[in-house]
């Protein structure tokens, strides 16, 4: 019986499973983030370890080398970092060095939202991207260059939009709104005197400030105008990001699946549903066969050379739940 790992390796949370080949899931283990980026190469290899370890102690299965090992992971950008990580895995005696492959997280993402068929994997949470793939299996990456330059639309873009708006309405460059007291309450200070202190002395981390999104969709929700701005531009870049990728990949009809916290909101889902429609003609969306790290078991699997049918897909898909 050969078996494989899946890994979703993010920023706070790296998830690995064990299955066999035929997609009975055997053992699942969580541990701290491995984004590259942030974790560095033996943060990578202590939070992948564990978590495989985890999986394997789950499953009452001592450790030992399996038959392909598919590592989607945040941070993975370019061929030098996936190398780095590969190397990290091989330490660990997971897999052999051509049963192991690495990619970035969009590809799971699209692998088990659409459970292997061809489409674009639009994500939205505290940063964006866009992630397609036809089938010729030509893929394409539109945004995720990051916070600092990109993540149009994403919630911290929205958080950080907001924000800004809060304090052009406090020194009167924009009618005064809900908005700013909602700003206010969010950074737990009790003018706009304190906001230079509480942003740039005192700081916030990036998750911490996309948190505010909700916050902003909510007063975009309940009609408050420079939200409601805010919101309508995100919806506006999420949608280019969709567009250009469908573009990019001449395709004549388009599935779109979904990933993030920020299109877990029916509201802004819904609307962006909308406003992709608007943009693309013979478009369709789905509701995610698999999350993630099924997406990854979906690719390791495909290094065995296996085609993966319904049936193993709905075994993925059981044990991910019950497991």
């Amino acid at each position: 019986m050969r078996k494989v790992i899946g890994v979703d390796g993010g920023g706070t949370k790296t998830h690995a499973v064990l299955a066999t080949e035929a997609g009975r899931v055997l053992g699942q283990g969580t541990a701290g983030g491995s984004n590259l980026n942030e974790a560095g190469v033996d943060g990578v290899q202590s939070a992948l370890h564990a978590a495989v370890a985890k999986a394997f102690s789950k499953a009452g299965l001592r450790m030992e080398p399996v038959d392909a090992l598919f590592l989607g992971m945040a941070g993975a950008s370019n061929e030098t970092d996936r190398t780095r990580i590969r190397q990290a895995a091989l330490k660990l005696d997971i897999a052999a060095h051509a049963r192991i492959e690495v990619d970035h997280d969009l590809r799971i993402a699209l692998s088990g939202g659409l459970g292997g068929r061809p489409g674009i994997a639009l994500i939205a949470g505290t940063g964006s991207a866009c992630y397609g793939r036809d089938a010729s299996g030509t893929s394409v990456q539109v945004g995720g260059f990051g916070w600092l330059v990109d993540d149009l639309g994403s919630g911290y873009w929205i958080a950080c939009q907001a924000l800004s708006r809060s304090v052009q309405q406090a020194d009167g460059r924009l009618r005064e709104s809900r908005l700013k007291t909602a700003a206010l309450q969010f950074l737990g200070i009790p003018s706009m005197d304190r906001f230079r202190d509480r942003v740039y002395k005192e700081g916030l981390r990036r998750s911490e400030l996309a948190a505010f999104c909700k916050v902003v969709l909510e007063l975009a929700k309940a009609g408050d105008p420079d939200a409601g701005a805010v919101v309508s531009e995100a919806l506006i870049h999420l949608a280019q990001l969709a567009e250009t990728a469908a573009t990019r990949l001449k395709l004549t009809s388009t599935e779109i699946v979904f990933a993030g916290g920020l299109v877990s909101n029916e509201t802004f889902r819904s609307q962006l549903e909308s406003v992709i429609r608007d943009r693309l003609a013979n478009v369709s969306f789905t509701a995610p066969c698999l999350p993630p790290v099924g997406g990854a078991l979906v690719e390791a699997l495909h290094l065995l050379g296996e085609q993966v049918p319904q049936s193993v897909l709905t075994n993925i898909g059981a044990g991910l739940r019950t497991a």
